[in-house]
């Protein structure tokens, strides 16, 4: 949030890098940490195993959920404040909203690297098929583009394309609304 940069370390801690890039270590004392997200309030959160944690700017924890995720590997945070996260092993992406986990949709296979567009749909890497997909508001999923390899982060860049990690060719490639691909690092 507000272009600062924040890095999960193993080691019990996250960077944040700031726009002037100033470099900040925070220990959490979370140990297989999965993925981080910023909030607006300062606070960072973050999955570990299957639970939720608010990381406050003087290090406190609050942990705000317990069970319900399995394998978390990535989240993101759209502009009502719902906290959608992938739950890699149960093939699902949860819901936390309003203080409460739910099940937003099921049956993604390994769903890995999310993002959220100007619509609020998520945008979802599946490894296990090897594709992109949308997931809109109301649940409905669409695939964006098939044909990848080993999807594992996306990204939106300023002209609407996605910008995808995969793993298994070590490429990064750019994906077009046609859903065409451009490889743009090999």
């Amino acid at each position: 949030r507000g272009g600062d940069i924040y890095i999960l370390n193993r080691n019990r801690s996250y960077v944040r890098i700031d726009t002037a890039g100033n470099r900040t270590e925070m220990h959490t004392g979370l140990s297989d940490q999965s993925a981080i997200e910023a909030l607006n309030d300062d606070r960072v959160l973050i999955t570990q195993a299957d639970a939720l944690y608010a990381v406050s700017p003087d290090g406190s924890l609050e942990k705000m959920i317990s069970g319900g995720l399995a394998a978390p590997h990535d989240m993101v945070i759209n502009s009502n404040g719902d906290v959608f996260i992938a739950s890699t092993d149960d093939n699902s992406i949860t819901r936390y909203s309003n203080g409460t986990l739910s099940r937003f949709v099921a049956g993604i296979n390994k769903p890995y690297g999310l993002a959220v567009d100007v619509n609020d749909d998520l945008i979802v890497t599946s490894f296990g098929d090897n594709s992109l997909l949308r997931v809109t508001p109301d649940g409905t999923v669409s695939v964006i583009a098939a044909d990848l390899s080993g999807p594992t982060d996306v990204l939106m860049d300023n002209a609407g394309h996605y910008i995808v990690s995969n793993a298994m060719s070590n490429e990064i490639v750019s994906i077009d609304a046609a859903g065409t691909q451009h490889i743009l690092v090999d």
